[in-house]
């Protein structure tokens, strides 16, 4: 088919059309129309329906028509000629989604948003972007460009690499809620095991919760077998994700903003997309009034059980309108009912009545598409224990929280609240991950371990699971009190490396993925260095590499870990090919014994390797000449003419002898064997390493601020505590990268201050601090901080807020503000989504390199950081102002 013979459309409706854009096989744009119905803010472009209708008569009779999900745009355009009484023309309908599907059988996604970010398909050499998504042209442009890579697939004789998505990209789990491929067979006795540690919990009369310890290396699937196990129960049960606390005075409160972050998550149930937290709700909400009828036989309850009979989501729905006395009355009466029912079964007192109501509200409201409030964000916020504005506070019917509230001992009950209340569902799951390198921070460790204490015993009906590297469970009950460890003790479960064939397994299934045979991709000598890596994410990693070389010519990376030892050679008479196997081996010994103490002595700026590759390393490649002589004369005792190393030809490189062949009978047998394993060293080409690293920092960098991107307007609950204990980690790992950098906290008496880091590096001095909360609580540390300010005029401060926090409307706040702006050392800054972004990426980065997610130096990386973000503010004024 010739790019002349056919057309591609897209529309935009859900049954009737509102938007329609017609390119043609060169992607020129031949016809765009917007209704005038459905589009007000469109000026140009705009017809009836009957007059786009009119057009299409002349414009699709006899064509062949490429869409992406066919069958929806065909309804769309057949619904449209309907209802304008007119008939559809004969045309051919060609679906990119049923091709993409016959050439990437197992492809984890198929909507054009994400075929076109695998296959990293352009227009106007730009990338797809979700922001401009859903609008008929762009989408027209992608489905050609998809439609034309799909096309090339069926025309190839045979394959070539450079078209064929690295099927190894995607090579970690960040969270239980992603979804990635999954091998099911890897693992599988562990899943069922936790599986039934649940329905434990569920059958115990008592509600006891009990722990469990996963234990695996770094890359071994800790995480992605969390994510196995929400597919599995989400539907069912709540399961709960909480990262790394990083603030050793609010960890509690860290693990309940986490918790409720993750009660945001959507869950897919009969169609309908909701909330764990509304899961829980109904469902717990339902049980108590069904339990409250066996005494109550009012027609009122009796009404309301009914209508949630048989769908306990329609709590939602079928209630009265919102706004009306009917669901008002409606939900007053629940939250009566709900309320002494509560305090009959457990207590009146503390903050868990308070908390319960604020519940009832959450599950009252919904958002209001025409004034833009966000009652469910609203009051998610106040669930958190958030001081919020006076304003806000009424809009959503809820006393402000006090400013000396206890967020610690609040965060417990409000936890051990949801525990009693899925005591009437399913048994809580809370997943703890990402607390490796918490053994560096032993305060921080201990708090830690009190919280996992105080949750097994106030909070029922949970499955608490902790994921650790096996020597630091180890080092963790040095820290933890007895009590702890002989909860966490109950169940162990180690993930040990899967042997080769499973790793083959995952390996082959992501190649099918994108259409191709892993044995179309590499030979078996490769496939043996690939596996001879320690853990899944380096075997992928390792893949990764090798694909890319063979697509991208990319260098390899050197590896000195998979180099096979042959002290077995040692007392035999050796051939010239066997001592060459025996200089390698010893000559990687001997680096492996004598790069940390080069490392340690050569003080060498990672940004100036890379940006000067025709000087990389000039000390190290002479020390390392000089070593490889000292093993040529000393260790190994062979002649010169037979030690001599040659770099054979550009792309590739390899140990040779200058010398000739000689005649070896049975060639294949020790040399073959042992050149499976052979990678190039440093000594031949240094810059590899350097390069590979800086191109996976990169590539890090651009994906995971992606990530952070989509995740930005998901709800989130940002506190000080939290900014602050990420500005912490952020800042001592820049001293690891600068040691002139100090940091330091400021004090105005016994006043209140924002959560603030004074930071120090030769002679100037700058304060970030954070200010998240509202109301009363925002004007008093906002005046104390106006007074420090005034007190240091030789400190610049900025204080930060996030602007998903609200602006402040308070009149003395909004003056405080100003007063903060006027002053010449201080500014007040409203963290808008692209600071946000990058204020995560940079504690994303660290973070993932101090737990092994990302196998690069944390040098390398902050210095490519400081280089790709050096306009960034917290980056200029360290490493740019100085």
């Amino acid at each position: 088919m010739t790019n002349s013979s056919f057309i591609v459309i897209d529309t935009e409706g859900s049954d009737i059309l509102r938007e329609i854009a017609i390119i043609d096989g060169e992607g020129n744009l031949i016809y765009e129309a917007f209704t005038d119905t459905e589009n007000k803010k469109v000026k140009l472009k705009v017809k009836s329906l009957e007059l786009i209708i009119e057009d299409l008569k002349q414009l699709l009779p006899d064509k062949i028509i490429i869409c992406h999900n066919a069958q929806h745009d065909a309804n769309v355009l057949r619904n449209s000629f309907r209802q304008c009484r007119q008939n559809f023309p004969k045309v051919t309908f060609l679906c990119t989604v049923e091709l993409a599907r016959n050439n990437y059988p197992n492809c984890e996604g198929y909507s054009l948003k994400f075929l076109s970010k695998k296959l990293r398909l352009k227009v106007s050499n730009k990338l797809f972007r979700d922001v401009e998504a859903h609008s008929a042209r762009y989408d027209a442009q992608f489905t050609l460009q998809l439609y034309l890579h799909l096309l090339s697939l069926t025309k190839k004789p045979s394959m070539s690499l450079s078209n064929i998505v690295n099927p190894f990209s995607s090579n970690r789990v960040d969270n239980p809620f992603q979804s990635h491929l999954d091998f099911n067979h890897i693992y599988q006795s562990q899943f069922h095991y936790l599986k039934s540690i649940v329905e434990d919990i569920k059958s115990d009369n008592n509600s006891q919760s009990k722990a469990v310890v996963v234990m695996g290396e770094a890359g071994n699937g800790k995480t992605h077998l969390m994510m196995r196990l929400a597919k599995a129960t989400l539907e069912t049960n709540r399961l709960l994700y909480v990262r790394q606390p990083n603030n050793s005075q609010s960890v509690m409160h860290h693990i309940y903003s986490r918790i409720l972050e993750s009660f945001a998550q959507k869950v897919n149930i009969a169609n309908s997309e909701r909330t764990q937290l509304d899961l829980l709700l109904v469902r717990s909400f339902t049980k108590i009034l069904e339990l409250i009828q066996q005494e109550d036989f009012s027609q009122k309850l009796e009404s309301i059980i009914l209508a949630l009979k048989n769908d306990s989501l329609c709590l939602f729905d079928r209630l009265g309108k919102e706004g009306t006395q009917q669901h008002g009355n409606n939900w007053k009466y629940i939250d009566n009912k709900i309320t002494q029912w509560w305090e009959t079964n457990y207590s009146a007192g503390g903050y868990s009545p308070h908390i319960l109501q604020g519940i009832i509200k959450f599950c009252s409201y919904k958002d209001n598409p025409i004034t833009g409030i966000k009652y469910k964000d609203q009051v998610r916020r106040w669930l958190a224990g958030s001081q919020l504005s006076d304003n806000i506070c009424e809009q959503i019917g809820l006393n402000n929280w006090q400013e000396n509230l206890s967020r610690e001992d609040f965060a417990l009950e409000a936890m051990s609240l949801f525990g009693k209340l899925s005591t009437l569902d399913e048994p809580l799951i809370i997943v703890f991950d990402q607390l490796e390198s918490l053994i560096s921070n032993p305060s921080l460790l201990i708090s830690f371990g009190n919280a996992i204490r105080e949750i097994l015993t106030q909070v029922p009906n949970s499955l608490i699971i902790v994921n650790l590297f096996p020597d630091r469970w180890y080092k963790f009950q040095q820290y933890f009190d007895v009590s702890v460890t002989d909860r966490l003790s109950q169940h162990q479960i180690t993930l040990s490396r899967p042997d080769n064939q499973q790793l083959k397994q995952i390996l082959s299934l992501k190649c099918e993925g994108v259409g191709v045979k892993l044995e179309e991709l590499f030979n078996p000598q490769e496939l043996s260095i690939i596996f001879q890596e320690s853990s899944i994410r380096k075997v992928i990693n390792k893949a990764s590499d090798y694909f890319r070389y063979k697509s991208q010519n990319i260098s390899l990376p050197v590896n000195h870990n998979h180099y096979k030892n042959q002290e077995s050679l040692s007392n035999q008479s050796l051939t010239s090919e066997e001592k060459l196997i025996k200089l390698e081996t010893a000559f990687k010994e001997f680096v492996n014994i004598c790069l940390p103490l080069i490392n340690s002595n050569i003080n060498i700026q990672f940004d100036s390797q890379i940006n000067n590759n025709s000087t990389i390393l000039p000390e190290k490649e002479t020390l390392l000449i000089e070593k490889q002589e000292i093993i040529k004369q000393k260790d190994l005792q062979i002649s010169p003419l037979e030690a001599k190393l040659i770099q054979t030809n550009n792309d590739k490189t390899s140990l040779a002898l200058d010398l000739p062949k000689p005649k070896v009978e049975n060639k294949s047998t020790l040399l073959d064997n042992a050149i499976t394993i052979i990678e190039p060293l440093p000594l031949i080409k240094p810059i590899n390493n350097i390069d590979n690293e800086k191109s996976k920092i990169k590539d890090y960098l651009v994906e995971t601020k992606q990530f952070l991107e989509e995740d930005y307007h998901n709800p989130h609950i940002i506190t000080d505590d939290d900014d602050i204990g990420k500005l912490v980690i952020i800042m001592e790992a820049f001293q690891k990268y600068d040691n002139t950098i100090q940091i330091d906290q400021l004090r105005l008496g016994k006043k209140s201050l924002p959560n603030h880091l004074l930071i120090i590096k030769n002679n100037l001095q700058y304060t970030f601090a954070f200010l998240q909360i509202g109301g009363a609580g925002f004007t008093a540390r906002m005046k104390n901080f106006n007074q420090l300010v005034s007190s240091h005029n030789h400190i610049k401060f900025t204080l930060l807020r996030d602007e998903r926090e609200g602006f402040i409307t308070g009149k003395v706040g909004k003056e405080e503000i100003e007063k903060l702006n006027y002053t010449k050392n201080g500014e007040f800054l409203m963290m808008d989504k692209q600071n946000r972004v990058i204020f995560e990426l940079i504690y994303k980065l660290i973070i993932d390199i101090q737990e092994g997610d990302l196998d690069v130096q944390l040098n390398h990386a902050i210095a490519t950081l400081i280089k790709e973000y050096k306009s960034y503010g917290l980056i200029e004024k360290i490493f740019y102002q100085n």
